[in-house]
C-alpha cells in the first residue's frame, strides 16, 4: 500500500509540474506578444504650418502650433487620417524603377 502511495505521489507531482510548465510557456508567449505589440513607432516631421495646402485632415487629426501633425489621442483611443492631396516623389530615376 505505501509503494501505491508513493507511485501516486510522484505520479502527482510530475503531473503538477508538466502543468506548471505548460503555464509558464503560455505566459511566456503572452508576454513576448504583448511586447512586440506594444513598442512605439515614431516619426517625427515638424513642417506642418498653417494654412495647410494640399493636406486634408479626418478623424481627430490636428496640427500643433508648433508644426507637428497629430493622428492619435491616447487618452481617448481615438485616431486621425490626414492625406496629401499631391503625388510624392521618393525617388529620383531616369527609367522609374
Amino acid at each position: 500500500k505505501k509503494q501505491k502511495q508513493k507511485k501516486y505521489k510522484e505520479k502527482n507531482y510530475a503531473d503538477m509540474f508538466v502543468k506548471l510548465l505548460t503555464v509558464v510557456f503560455f505566459l511566456n508567449i503572452l508576454y513576448q506578444f504583448n511586447q512586440s505589440s506594444s513598442q512605439i513607432l515614431d516619426f517625427t516631421y515638424d513642417g506642418f504650418h498653417r494654412p495647410l495646402t494640399g493636406i486634408y485632415l479626418q478623424g481627430i487629426s490636428t496640427v500643433t502650433p508648433r508644426g507637428l501633425l497629430k493622428l492619435t489621442d491616447t487618452t481617448q483611443q481615438e485616431t486621425g487620417q490626414a492625406f496629401y492631396t499631391r503625388p510624392i516623389q521618393f525617388k529620383d530615376s531616369p527609367n522609374g524603377t
